[in-house]
């Protein structure tokens, strides 16, 4: 079964969305990585579009600061962007049913382009998603993806989203559908194919796992969350010579990663088993 913390490792969920500015890009977590000291932007309304961005990234690194700076914007007039900032604070400060109720009233009022409002909308179901309330995540994502432009990048991320909603819940044939969407749009998505594996694998296909996993590792060799799934798989069809090799390459690129760590279990286990048929590689 896909775990929540592949998905998450991965990437797909981030609150990066709905710029008021820009349509929604993600950006990696900085979870677990020391950060600069806080911004103290100016609060001034004529400088707004500085003051935005600035509040993004005071939500995202410093939530509880970036909370009561957005809140003194409303309060200065600030307007949607400051509502939204308020919401992506309550996000990094788990208060994930509140800040998709604010996206969603955000989303339901905003005189901003579909771009935008799919943004929010894919936010709203982000923050649902990590609430545990997978109905709501994926009532949002399916509504964002109703208003977001097709065959664009935004609307690859959202599907991607939705598939992690889907899989979340067992749906494993409805996230490979969604997934094979994505990659439709962003052919060149590691992330995205080292997730289909997954799910794939799940399904019990593991020949199309496998393809997934070798092709995502072609795309990018430095990407341990798809070596760690070929590994599986390599193992899975009696490589473990291969399986091994693709986890020790996981430790010399990044030791001390999620990844790595389960590289670690399986090796032990392939150590152990070596010759004995016993054992299975520790799911990621």
């Amino acid at each position: 079964m896909i775990s929540r913390g592949f998905i998450l490792s991965l990437g797909l969920l981030v609150f990066s969305g709905a710029s008021l500015v820009h349509a929604a890009t993600p950006t990696p977590s900085t979870a677990g990585k020391p950060a600069p000291a806080p911004p103290t932007p100016s609060l001034a309304p004529e400088e707004a579009p500085v003051n935005y961005q600035l509040c993004l990234s005071t939500a995202r690194s410093y939530p509880e600061q970036g909370f009561e700076l957005a809140g003194r914007w409303v309060g200065l007039g600030g307007g949607e962007p400051a509502k939204h900032c308020e919401a992506v604070a309550l996000i990094g400060l788990h208060q994930y049913a509140e800040a998709a109720h604010r996206l969603e009233e955000l989303e339901g009022a905003s005189k901003q382009g579909a771009d935008i409002r799919a943004g929010m909308l894919a936010q709203a179901g982000q923050a649902w998603f990590l609430g545990d309330d997978n109905e709501h995540a994926y009532a949002d994502q399916t509504a964002a993806l109703k208003i977001a432009p097709q065959n664009s990048a935004q609307a690859a991320t959202i599907l991607t989203d939705r598939a992690a909603t889907l899989a979340d819940s067992g749906k494993y044939d409805d996230a490979v559908v969604d997934l094979t969407a994505a990659l439709a749009i962003q052919p060149q998505n590691a992330d995205a194919l080292t997730f289909r594996a997954n799910a794939y694998r799940d399904l019990d296909k593991t020949d199309l796992a496998l393809a997934d996993a070798e092709h995502a590792v072609a795309l990018d060799g430095n990407n341990v969350d798809a070596r760690l799934m070929r590994g599986i798989l390599y193992l899975l069809a009696g490589r473990g010579a291969d399986a091994r090799q693709d986890w020790l390459k996981i430790l010399q690129i990044a030791p001390k990663s999620d990844a790595a760590r389960s590289a670690r279990d399986n090796l032990e286990r392939l150590d152990v088993n070596v010759g004995e048929g016993k054992g299975q590689p520790t799911k990621p």
